[in-house]
């Protein structure tokens, strides 16, 4: 599996809705899935790459509904590197930062008005991407690996892999752990 094809794959299992309130709902994801990867710790497991998926697939589907190549925003986020004044934060809390920026960002849009400047938009995104892969880094875990082990959870949740609202709600846990090899 590469970029482009987890991008693919993990939109599948987005709820549609109009494309603000999916933007909204991917940022928000964002800073959610951050700050419980950030509350977990090293190592640990199963678990760790479970969030580390959740944290990666937010970014992922946000890129289709803007239009961008989430590959381009992973090789981008990797080719940096550093996040300049965040870089002495850990990677965990460099992406809670980012999606706290992208949220003030959406916020001035849909509250104040304020055009949504997408290219503003896409360096949070670049900036969220670079701490998530310097938690993959860190967790000695490729963010490949990471990719296809949220894909096979994701298709274990949805046996149809499409966004179903009752198995969003009632997902077994357990079986998606052991979908992705983890503990049942």
């Amino acid at each position: 599996m590469d970029f482009k094809e987890y991008q693919e794959k993990s939109f599948r299992t987005m709820k549609r809705e109009g494309a603000m309130d999916m933007i909204l709902h991917c940022v928000m994801g964002m800073a959610g899935e951050s700050g419980e990867l950030q509350e977990l710790p090293y190592p640990s497991g199963t678990e760790r790459l479970l969030e580390l998926g959740d944290c990666m697939w937010y970014p992922s589907v946000l890129c289709t509904v803007l239009g961008l190549d989430f590959a381009d925003v992973v090789a981008e986020a990797d080719a940096k590197f550093e996040d300049g004044d965040l870089i002495h934060f850990s990677g965990e809390l460099r992406a809670m930062l980012w999606a706290s920026r992208a949220i003030d960002l959406l916020k001035k849009s849909k509250f104040y008005h304020k055009e949504l400047d997408v290219s503003v938009l896409y360096k949070m995104i670049v900036g969220y991407m670079g701490g998530i892969l310097d938690a993959c880094h860190k967790t000695s875990v490729s963010p490949l690996l990471v990719a296809e082990m949220n894909i096979k959870k994701l298709e274990a949740r949805y046996p149809d892999k499409m966004f179903n609202s009752t198995h969003a709600i009632e997902r077994n846990e357990v079986v998606e752990a052991v979908a992705v090899g983890g503990e049942d």
